[in-house]
């Protein structure tokens, strides 16, 4: 008697755990919540909503205490760390890497308006609202099988930090000391990477897709301000006439192609033409008349490779000419043209102008002129980009760029794919 209960149980159990396997491989559906969870007697009822523009305004506002990363010095050689601060302009370098704890229970709605499919974002989640536009530290890859384009998230933001990553804001975890980056500046916020953490703080709303409505229009002869633009940070834009622009070489920063500027430690920039690239490595591939390796000597002192740009050496004779994504390896080379050191640079600059933008940027860059920003490892690095002169609608993610000393000041457009690009 006691072997055939034991023998129930085993198959009792064994039918248990087949089912809860076979419920793993084939999950139901994702939870998705409403605006009625918010309210009384609903799960979320606690939960303030307010606007992204409203979250965005706890960083400046001065009745708000921002922080920096609380290492000391003797933890982390060569860093300092700053007092705390009343808030700021996050456009003013003094607020730079400062963050704002959200403690209290609030919650923010918005629409999904970038997509990781094709490789141009990375970890990164952007929603918008008819307010503004945020960056979400989700730290996650594969984001767009979840969180679709189009799709609406509510983001509950106690436990969350909005950080200042030079000039631009966005929702994440408090940093800590691992999240120092080069020059020992710390980021102001981190992924939040862990599932659980994740599903804490993102919840699902309604699929959807993207309208016309979601996108902001800026005509071809609109006036177009810093401030104005500024406003329109992390949101979806068009801008409906740029001009593509080759310009000639005027310094390390103002670089744009044919051109390829070129970066090492302590913000030193060389710049070398892309076909003169392109005729060198060629050359020295065909081992033309025994030509010693396209190198040259920097101002530090050490001889580097010439970028090699890695569109040279796909099937059939490669490609020759500027890409959205330019990327290539290189190599620091010893008194005898041993190879000591190795490191990988992705550069993505395409510039476009319109003239009615005042854009008011530095003077390193045109006022009247966008960067358009494409990752090296995007799905569309090798494609072409559009000819000196030609026309384009571009839409994309409007963010602004920094160095972490406030210089180097760019708007910059981030699509989500090079057909985001219309030649006209």
């Amino acid at each position: 008697m006691k072997k055939i209960l034991f023998l129930a149980a085993f198959a009792a159990t064994t039918f248990a755990l087949t089912g809860c396997y076979e419920s793993y491989d084939s999950p139901g559906p994702w939870a998705r919540y409403d605006d009625e969870a918010f309210e009384e007697g609903g799960e979320l009822e606690d939960y303030e909503l307010k606007t992204i523009a409203e979250v965005k305004a706890m960083f400046s506002d001065p009745g708000n205490t921002l922080r920096y990363l609380e290492a000391t010095s003797e933890e982390i050689q060569g860093f300092t760390p700053l007092a705390p601060r009343a808030g700021g302009n996050p456009q003013d370098v003094a607020t730079y890497s400062y963050f704002y704890p959200i403690e209290d229970l609030i919650a923010i709605e918005g629409k999904v308006v970038s997509n990781d499919a094709f490789g141009n974002f990375y970890r990164g989640l952007y929603i918008q609202d008819a307010t503004g536009g945020i960056e979400i530290k989700v730290g996650d890859n594969g984001m767009f099988t979840k969180y679709r384009p189009g799709t609406t998230v509510y983001i509950l933001c106690d436990g969350l930090v909005l950080g200042n990553y030079r000039s631009m804001l966005s929702l994440g975890l408090e940093p800590m000391n691992e999240d120092l980056s080069d020059g020992f500046v710390p980021y102001p916020n981190r992924f939040m990477e862990v599932p659980t953490i994740i599903d804490r703080h993102v919840k699902l709303g309604e699929a959807g897709e993207i309208t016309d409505e979601d996108i902001t229009v800026i005509g071809a002869s609109q006036a177009l301000t810093a401030a104005e633009l500024y406003n329109l940070c992390g949101k979806l834009v068009r801008f409906e006439e740029l001009t593509s622009e080759w310009v000639p070489y005027v310094d390390s920063y103002n670089a744009g192609y044919p051109q390829v500027f070129y970066k090492f430690a302590y913000n030193t920039y060389s710049t070398f033409n892309f076909q003169d690239l392109i005729d060198e490595w060629r050359a020295y591939r065909d081992d033309e008349e025994g030509l010693e390796r396209p190198s040259y000597t920097h101002t530090d002192g050490v001889v580097y490779d010439k970028p090699e740009p890695e569109n040279l050496y796909l099937e059939g004779d490669g490609m020759d000419y500027p890409s959205w994504g330019f990327k290539h390896h290189d190599a620091q080379r010893g008194d005898e043209g041993e190879e000591f050191g190795q490191t990988q640079d992705n550069f993505a600059s395409a510039k476009f102008v319109n003239p009615a933008f005042d854009l008011d940027q530095d003077s390193y860059r045109k006022a009247t002129e966008l960067l358009v920003r494409t990752s090296g490892f995007s799905r569309f690095a090798l494609e072409p980009v559009l000819e000196d002169g030609a026309r384009a609608s571009v839409t994309g993610i409007v963010q602004r760029y920094t160095d972490r000393r406030g210089n180097n000041i760019a708007f910059q457009i981030a699509v989500n794919h090079s057909n985001d690009i219309v030649e006209k």
